[in-house]
């Protein structure tokens, strides 16, 4: 072989290990029978040593590995973040780290909605100050001093009656400033794409969740139906989608409007038949996303149940059958064949637990709702007796569990129907710890109302059905 064939001289990879070297092209065939990566001819390559010096004084020398505190999402990175004070970044951090981590039942699912949303933050300022106004009331609540026993109807009321904390200001203030840039972005003509300013909306509502859990949220989810329908749905595409950047942020806006719907319109009427807002899936394939990625958890089978009820009208003689068809699928509902059928979630005792919970929590719910309908079939749909059974199921999950804290909804719903002292002592004690699972201002109102119910009720010798105090009352409570 000429010299025209090698390298004039050696590789780095040789010099480094004191050999001599082939100097052939393209690479050193020495280092290649040796294994060793050959790093070539040319310049020199950086070589990262375990000390602070590969030679001199400093050979072998060392600094300490100092740990960091807390990791920094992907999202920070983006150039749009660094103009932000370092108190505004912390709580998208914060968010990112605590509040997103909420918003499923398991951290090892691999999609979260919420922490999907922060990708659309470089898009809408509107909601950059939303997550910052949530990561905020969030921190606020878990590190205040917040009683239970105070029932609560928002932060304003909240800031008038104590002493707030720095959190609750940065809440109200950067609420104000969502507000107004949302405002600005759905009037901007020059906005093609809405998916930041939905997904500020849908934030809002979990926001008034945190607050106090009272008629606000409702405002939100109508102003998002109707800015939809009157507004954006023009630009959906040919295939009857609704236009997004991401197809996947259509399927998490329609699972979280889905969860709100549905269950929002438990408690007040006239309720609001649930229909698809975002794309043009099957209700029941919706519920199935809800009940995978969502915070609820619900049954598919029972959340699409408590749909159909709240869409029955009492007026119809034509309803006869689909009362028929409810009673029948609750009835059918197996909370076994539910807990062992997807072999990816773990904890299938639990799950049996969390679907008989359910299961009794919308049996009770449909026979408030047509207490006034004597026809069959659900005059035997639920017993009282049941009650002690399916309150030992509630407290059979642990507070550690990921369904303990989708227990909101279904713990008040069962919780208005205890009728005596020990049963009512096992409720406030699971919304006891749901409150310090939570921390938030619904948790803590429905343990308020359930007292208003149970004070009634005992005066007045529970001849109304419970439900219709909350009608009466008229005060539109969400509690998930």
């Amino acid at each position: 072989m000429s010299e025209g064939d090698k390298a004039s001289v050696s590789c780095w990879t040789c010099r480094r290990r004191r050999v001599k070297c082939d100097r052939l092209l393209p690479a050193c065939q020495k280092c290649y029978k040796a294994a060793q990566p050959c790093q070539g001819y040319t310049e020199k390559p950086l070589r990262w040593v375990n000390s602070v010096a590969s030679r001199g004084k400093l050979m072998g020398k060392t600094i300490p590995n100092i740990p960091q505190s807390q990791s920094i999402a992907r999202v920070l990175i983006d150039p749009v973040f660094q103009d932000l004070s370092p108190a505004k970044r912390g709580y998208i951090s914060y968010f990112d780290q605590h509040c997103s981590a909420e918003s499923t039942l398991f951290q090892s699912m691999p999609t979260n909605p919420f922490k999907e949303f922060m990708r659309l933050i470089p898009a809408s300022a509107g909601l950059l100050y939303t997550i910052i106004s949530v990561a905020a009331l969030h921190k606020a609540q878990r590190h205040g001093s917040l009683d239970l026993e105070t029932p609560v109807r928002s932060t304003e009321l909240t800031l008038t009656t104590s002493l707030p904390s720095p959190e609750f200001y940065d809440a109200l203030v950067n609420k104000q400033q969502a507000l107004y840039h949302l405002r600005k972005e759905f009037q901007d003509p020059n906005v093609s794409n809405h998916d930041g300013p939905i997904a500020s909306i849908l934030m809002f509502v979990w926001l008034e969740l945190m607050d106090s859990g009272r008629d606000s949220w409702k405002y939100h989810l109508t102003a998002l139906r109707r800015i939809v329908q009157a507004t954006l749905v023009p630009t959906m595409d040919h295939t009857g989608g609704f236009t997004s950047t991401f197809w996947s942020s259509c399927q998490y806006f329609e699972m979280i409007f889905a969860t709100y719907e549905i269950l929002g319109s438990t408690f007040v009427k006239p309720s609001q038949p649930y229909q698809p807002l975002f794309t043009t899936m099957s209700i029941m394939d919706i519920l199935k996303l809800c009940e995978h990625q969502t915070w609820v958890g619900c049954p598919a089978e029972l959340l699409y149940l408590i749909s159909l009820v709240n869409t029955v009208p009492e007026s119809d003689e034509q309803s006869l059958s689909l009362k028929s068809h409810i009673a029948g699928q609750l009835q059918s509902f197996s909370p076994h064949r539910w807990s062992i059928a997807d072999t990816k979630v773990p904890r299938m005792i639990e799950r049996y637990h969390f679907a008989c919970v359910y299961k009794e929590a919308i049996a009770i719910y449909v026979s408030q709702v047509t207490a006034r309908w004597t026809e069959e079939p659900f005059s035997n749909l639920y017993t009282r007796d049941s009650l002690d059974s399916t309150i030992q199921h509630m407290s059979s999950i642990s507070t550690d569990d990921p369904f303990f804290k989708a227990l909101v909804w279904p713990a008040f719903v069962i919780g208005a129907e205890a009728r005596n002292e020990s049963q009512r002592k096992a409720v406030l004690e699971v919304t006891g710890h749901l409150w310090t699972a939570w921390r938030a201002g619904n948790v803590r109102n429905a343990v308020h109302v359930l007292k208003q119910i149970w004070a009634r009720g005992d005066k007045e010798g529970w001849s109304t059905p419970w439900i219709e105090y909350l009608y009466e009352w008229g005060e539109d409570w969400m509690f998930v």
